[in-house]
C-alpha cells in the first residue's frame, strides 16, 4: 500500500518525466549498489539496473533515480514515504514480509570463508567452526535485548529479531536450556588451525 502510494506520488510530483526513486545504501552495498570510481555522483551495480529496468517497465519516460540511505533504515525510509522501493540485498523475512510487500527473490547467495593464503591449506570449511562451549545466557536475554534496542544504529527489529533471537533460541535448544550463545573454546596448548591463534 505504501509503495502504491509512493508511486503515485512521485507520478504526479513530475508529469512530463516521472521519476520512479529507489533508496539503497552505496556505502559498503557492492555488488548490488556502489559509487562508480569514474564518476562518483552516479551509482552502479545490480540494483542500479533492477531499478531502471522496473522504472522502464512501469511505462512511458519513467527514469529511476537512486537516494542513498543507511542499509539499516531502508524499511523506515519505505514506510515514511522518501522513496518507492528499498533495494540494497533487502532480504525476505517474515518480519519483512509482515510490514511490506516483498517481491519474488531476484538474488540468491551462499556465504562463504574469507581465508588467508597462507591458512588455505588447513581450512576449507566450517569444519572445526562447531561450539564447544555454551554459556546460558536466559537470566541476561532481556537486558541483552534492551541493550540491542538502546542504539538506533543496532536496528533493533532487524539485527535482534532476526537474528540474535534466533541464535539465542537455536543455540538454548542444542543444549537443553532457553537461550544460549556458543564459542569455540581453544586450549592453546593444542595445535590450532584458526588463523591468528
Amino acid at each position: 500500500m505504501i509503495a502504491v502510494f509512493a508511486l503515485c506520488l512521485a507520478a504526479v510530483q513530475h508529469p512530463t518525466h516521472p521519476v520512479l526513486v529507489w533508496g539503497g545504501d552505496a556505502e559498503g552495498g557492492a555488488p548490488f549498489v556502489e559509487a562508480d570510481p569514474r564518476d562518483p555522483s552516479r551509482v552502479r551495480g545490480f540494483d542500479v539496473e533492477v531499478a531502471e529496468r522496473i522504472a522502464h517497465g512501469l511505462g512511458g519516460d519513467r527514469s529511476a533515480q537512486f537516494l542513498q540511505v543507511q542499509w539499516s533504515n531502508i524499511d523506515q525510509s519505505v514506510e515514511r514515504g522518501d522513496f518507492t522501493l528499498g533495494l540494497s540485498g533487502v532480504e525476505d523475512t517474515p518480519a519483512r514480509r509482515a510490514r511490506h510487500a516483498v517481491t519474488l527473490s531476484y538474488f540468491e547467495f551462499r556465504e562463504v570463508l574469507a581465508v588467508r593464503p597462507a591458512d588455505a591449506a588447513n581450512i576449507h570449511g566450517l569444519e572445526g567452526f562447531f561450539p564447544n562451549t555454551y554459556v546460558d545466557i536466559s537470566p541476561v536475554l532481556d537486558q541483552k535485548k534492551r541493550a540491542q534496542f538502546a542504539h538506533v544504529s543496532q536496528d533493533g527489529q532487524g539485527i535482534w529479531r532476526e537474528h540474535h533471537e534466533v541464535m539465542a533460541a537455536w543455540r538454548g535448544r542444542e543444549v537443553g536450556i532457553a537461550a544460549a550463545e556458543a564459542f569455540v573454546h581453544l586450549n592453546r596448548d593444542q595445535a590450532s588451525y584458526l588463523p591468528g591463534l
